[in-house]
């Protein structure tokens, strides 16, 4: 198991997010082994080959994670007992798929939060104005950004509230099944954006800006009053109805037989995670045709464009493969990205928002395009390509250290689109 675990951990150590809520989820781990007084079970076994099987074919983190996950559960249920639903659900929520999702399609969400502050404030006879997630009050500007801390919570909020399950079925001696399990999850989530919204009105009403201490008070005090502490009492209402399970004795008799598919399975996670060959290397780009630029190419496929003002990147996309997000990619190189919206110019529509890393600031705009149809949506894309495999779209990143440079920039794109992709054109 020990040789197990430190295969899994290289392989995936630049993968896992060490932050708060996956750290928070460890520590309660424990209460998944005490529940366990059922029947054991080798039932994660096909799941793990067929996930082993994709891993051969496709290399992708996420794979690699699910197998990590599974495998865990496999070794737990094979000693302890079958182990329940919230597991699963809860390394999903801390897994870094969930945080480049939340990263990448939360920006609807948090811009309807923005109008539904708008309509809250017109009520009560305060004048402010939406800009996408900004709002501005009193002169103050106050941006709902995806690294905003009320934000990052409603991970944690997660977290501890199916730690809250566990701990009723555990002192009530009681499981949930997966539809009662689902329904918690959608009431989290509800209370969570409650809890957002909540939270946002009193930091604008109050004017508590980012680097007040009373903005973090403020997110912490929320979270309890309007997350946990309902759905806590809630949990232990339905909780107390509910009838409680007959412990099942372990199985002994065929656990001889069972350690065979238990060891053979580990044992091929183990050489498909760390002997797996290597994906083939990604075609050249075609480069974009950008005179007064000096291009670079850079690993995966990225192409990097820059001169004195202006860092242009090129990143090809797949279809069933995350990009390389600006709004990850920047945060991984130390900045910070704030005041996302989305902007027309001209013809077209960009995501545009500013980087900042200390005393550095940078106005950041991407898009995806294909030298013929450009788009912001994650989905239009995919399903074009899908349509017509020939139609290499690309990520196209433009970053200066001032905004009307950018506004330039997007500009020059726009009037010289056909020189520019020329290569796809032809």
């Amino acid at each position: 198991m020990s040789l197990f675990s430190i295969f899994t951990f290289i392989n995936l150590r630049n993968y896992i997010i060490w932050d708060s809520a996956f750290i928070l989820a460890l520590t309660i781990f424990p209460l998944f082994i005490k529940s366990q007084k059922r029947e054991t079970s080798v039932r994660l076994t096909i799941p793990i080959l067929v996930l082993t099987m994709v891993n051969m074919f496709i290399q992708i983190n996420i794979v690699k994670y699910l197998m990590l996950v599974l495998s865990i559960a496999l070794i737990v249920e094979f000693y302890l007992g079958k182990i329940n639903t919230s597991y699963f659900i809860l390394t999903f929520v801390v897994s870094p798929y969930s945080k480049f999702v939340h990263s990448t399609y939360s920006y609807d969400l948090r811009e309807q939060l923005g109008k539904i502050i708008e309509k809250v404030f017109k009520i009560l006879n305060f004048n402010i104005e939406i800009h996408g997630n900004l709002v501005e009050y009193d002169h103050k500007t106050f941006a709902i950004d995806p690294g905003c801390a009320g934000i990052q919570m409603m991970f944690i909020g997660f977290v501890i509230g199916i730690a809250i399950l566990i701990n009723f079925e555990n002192s009530k001696k009681i499981r949930f099944n997966a539809i009662e399990i689902f329904l918690s999850l959608l009431l989290l989530f509800l209370l969570n954006l409650a809890n957002n919204l909540m939270r946002i009105i009193f930091l604008i009403y109050f004017i508590v800006l980012p680097d007040n201490i009373l903005h973090d008070i403020i997110g912490i005090f929320s979270l309890i009053l309007f997350t946990l502490l309902p759905f806590a009492i809630t949990a232990y209402l339905y909780a107390t109805k509910k009838k409680n399970i007959q412990k099942i004795d372990k199985i002994q008799s065929s656990q001889s037989n069972r350690k065979y598919w238990l060891y053979s399975c580990l044992t091929i996670v183990i050489l498909s995670t760390s002997f797996s060959p290597s994906s083939k290397p990604h075609t050249s780009t075609s480069k974009l045709n950008l005179k007064g630029y000096k291009s670079s190419e850079l690993s995966e496929g990225i192409v990097k464009y820059s001169n004195k003002s202006s860092i242009i990147y090129q990143k090809p996309t797949f279809i069933f493969k995350s990009e390389h997000n600006p709004m990850v990619c920047w945060q991984g190189s130390g900045y910070d990205l704030q005041q996302l919206q989305t902007k027309k110019i001209g013809n077209h529509i960009y995501k545009m928002g500013k980087l900042i890393s200390g005393k550095d600031t940078l106005y950041t705009a991407w898009w995806f395009d294909n030298g013929i149809n450009s788009s912001i949506d994650q989905w239009e894309w995919r399903k074009e390509k899908i349509k017509n495999s020939t139609s290499n779209y690309y990520l196209i990143n433009i970053s200066t250290e001032n905004y009307s440079q950018l506004i330039s920039e997007l500009k020059f794109f726009n009037a010289n689109k056909k020189s520019i992709w020329a290569f796809h054109c032809n």
